[in-house]
């Protein structure tokens, strides 16, 4: 289901779609979190990176663990 949308758009409409997936990591699922921050950080870097967005950085895989850590505490 991850592309249907874009399939769709370039179906009826013919309009061009792009499709960004990230490996999300199964312990997240284990823990009941329903987010993947690396997943997320690293698809945002990429999508800053590829296409020159003014993306600000407030969270970067170099501070996840500490992220992680102030989370689990709340």
């Amino acid at each position: 289901a991850n592309g249907l949308i874009p399939t769709l758009a370039k179906a009826r409409f013919n309009i061009d779609g792009i499709v960004l997936l990230a490996e999300t990591d199964n312990i997240a699922m284990l823990n009941e979190d329903i987010t993947d921050l690396k997943a997320s950080i690293t698809l945002l870097e990429m999508i800053k990176k590829s296409f020159m967005l003014p993306i600000k950085k407030k969270y970067s895989l170099d501070n996840l663990e500490d992220i992680t850590k102030k989370e689990f505490l709340l």
